[in-house]
Parts: structure tokens; C-alpha cells; sequence
């Protein structure tokens, strides 16, 4: 099931792909 991602959505998921990335 997709869903269209809300900006403030898309910037959460942003944030914590950074995250899992700078560990």
C-alpha cells in the first residue's frame, strides 16, 4: 500500500535517514 508523502512527512523521513546514516 503507497501513500503520497505529506512535506512534512517527507522531511521526518529526511531527518531520520541522516540519522541511521551517521551512526
Amino acid at each position: 500500500m503507497r501513500r503520497k508523502l505529506t512535506p512534512k512527512q517527507a522531511m521526518f523521513v529526511k531527518e531520520y535517514l541522516v540519522d541511521l546514516n551517521s551512526i
